[in-house]
C-alpha cells in the first residue's frame, strides 16, 4: 500500500443534503499481490485516523471478494505511526 497527495482537491460525492466544502486531497492505494486485487481509498487528509478507515474499508472489500488479508507492506511514512501499527496488531 502507498499514500499519495494531490495538488488538486477532488469533490466528495453527495446525493442529498446541504452542499459541502469537503474535498478529497489524499488517497491510499491497496494492492494484494497474490490475488491482484486493488482498492483506492480517497481521504480528506493524511492522518492516521483516515488511514485506519481506509485499511478497514480495504479489508471489508477484500473479504467480500474472498481475499483474506494477512500482511501489509509499506514505506515508513504514515504507516509507521503507532496508532496504525497498534490497529493492525489488534485486528490481526
Amino acid at each position: 500500500m502507498d499514500t499519495f497527495k494531490s495538488s488538486t482537491a477532488g469533490f466528495v460525492a453527495q446525493v442529498k443534503g446541504s452542499l459541502t466544502n469537503k474535498r478529497y486531497r489524499v488517497a491510499t492505494v491497496f494492492v494484494d499481490h497474490f490475488s491482484d486485487l486493488s482498492f483506492v481509498y480517497p481521504q480528506e487528509d493524511n492522518t492516521s485516523a483516515e488511514l485506519i478507515k481506509g485499511k478497514m474499508a480495504f479489508e471489508k472489500f477484500a473479504n467480500s471478494c474472498g481475499v483474506n488479508v494477512t500482511h501489509y507492506r509499506a514505506d515508513n511514512a504514515r504507516f509507521a505511526d503507532n496508532s496504525f501499527i497498534k490497529d493492525t496488531k489488534e485486528q490481526r
